[in-house]
């Protein structure tokens, strides 16, 4: 891939090969030139006798069944603990030429929170496979352009432009979701079976839903069921 005069190699293949890269395509090229390569399944640690060329980046790539449990959370949740300690490994024996290969699976705040720990670390590269909604969107890409704005405030920006009417109830239940994660995702995968979360999220959910249609409009979309059409 060609663009402002680089290009950019995504390879597939064991880190050995990736360290040749550059070398192998003559001194003269590397420095206009970049690779990918991925940490992933059983490569997930880093190598002891063997490094990247300086222009490899690793993509650390935090798959479910060896490195961590969960993407709701960020990677200081015990049931990841694992992927913070290989990140970090790789971090430190590769300065400046990490990034992250993410399995998000939608979840705003646990993606928020890995591109704050990225930024933190001065990765270089982040991939999202995976993952859609519009609230993930949105959050996900002001913090592409700025990590270091507030999450929280991202998502009330979100739900009041979003939701309108129904802003109040749907921002009450996604700050109770989050909390739900929070206090209890640490000990087991699944905590939504909570029976209070489940009784006071269908409270605030049927609140709107039970609304007339024409309640559920903007303000100015319908002011009364007599005259649905007039602007208020």
């Amino acid at each position: 891939m060609h663009r402002n005069g680089f290009r950019s190699y995504v390879v597939h293949g064991p880190l050995p090969e990736m360290g040749q890269l550059g070398r192998s395509r003559g001194e003269g090229s590397v420095s206009g030139e970049c690779a990918h390569a991925l940490a992933y399944g059983n490569a997930t640690r880093p190598p002891l006798e063997v490094r990247p060329e300086s222009n490899v980046t690793v993509l650390y790539c935090p798959w479910y069944w060896n490195s961590r449990t969960t993407s709701a959370t960020s990677w200081a949740n015990p049931l990841n603990i694992t992927a913070m300690k290989e990140f970090t490994s790789w971090a430190m024996a590769f300065p400046g030429q990490m990034g992250l290969y993410d399995y998000p699976d939608s979840w705003v705040h646990g993606r928020a929170e890995r591109l704050k720990f990225l930024a933190k670390r001065g990765a270089k590269v982040f991939y999202a496979c995976g993952g859609n909604g519009d609230l993930y969107q949105w959050v996900g890409a002001r913090l592409l352009w700025d990590p270091w704005l507030n999450t929280e405030d991202l998502v009330e920006e979100f739900v009041q432009a979003y939701y309108g009417p129904a802003a109040r109830p749907m921002g009450e239940y996604l700050r109770g979701k989050q909390q739900m994660i929070e206090n209890v995702w640490s000990t087991r995968v699944n905590p939504f079976g909570d029976a209070g979360f489940l009784q006071k999220s269908a409270e605030l959910l049927g609140s709107q839903t039970r609304r007339p249609a024409w309640q559920m409009t903007g303000p100015k979309c319908g002011s009364s069921p007599a005259s649905p059409t007039n602007t208020l």
